[in-house]
């Protein structure tokens, strides 16, 4: 039953947030904010129904910072980037502090075969590799005993270069995304 209110949880957010799509167009933007919150929603529910919280009460708070975090992002990075990114973090909360995390992603196959053709019969310059750096803090702990973390996110695209951050706290065995 826990499992279905989960379930039911994250696609009642995404349908909500299927209307931000509809209005904001096709941006990663829009794109990142339903995907980090359908995400987030769903990772907060098991999590808090794996360590015996609300499980409801864990999706509303995982959906919200997913969005908030997807939002963020999700302006710069594509799905396959964020993915990686979200996946560097995870790791990230449970690695040496300061010690950065780096990796890179390719360029989807869509995306490069539209650089190397052109009307003009001359190829675009191929794209290049999104780089990807996340850098966890030190350990503190909150006056409620719990530990938290912030996580250093950064992001080098197409020349650019986007920052951001995530606190991560400890619950129960894991670290998870906080709400600050």
């Amino acid at each position: 039953m826990r499992k279905l209110a989960i379930f039911a949880t994250a696609i009642l957010i995404t349908v909500s947030l299927s209307g931000c799509l509809a209005t904001t167009g096709d941006s990663n933007e829009a794109k990142g904010t339903a995907i980090g919150t359908a995400g987030g929603a769903l990772l907060g529910g098991i999590i808090a129904n794996n360590t015996g919280g609300n499980t409801a009460l864990g999706a509303l708070i995982g959906g919200a910072v997913g969005g908030l975090i997807g939002n963020r992002i999700g302006a710069a990075l594509d799905e396959r980037e964020r993915q990686e990114l979200a996946r560097l973090t995870a790791r990230a909360a449970r690695a040496k502090s300061n010690r950065t995390i780096t990796t890179t992603v390719q360029p989807s196959p869509k995306k490069t075969a539209k650089a190397t053709s052109s009307k003009s019969g001359a190829s675009a310059p191929k794209p290049k590799p999104t780089e990807l750096k996340v850098t966890p803090g030190e350990i503190y702990t909150k006056s409620d005993g719990q530990q938290c973390r912030n996580i250093s996110q950064v992001a080098v695209k197409d020349g650019k270069t986007y920052q951001d951050s995530a606190t991560m706290c400890k619950s129960g065995s894991d670290w998870t995304a906080a709400a600050v």
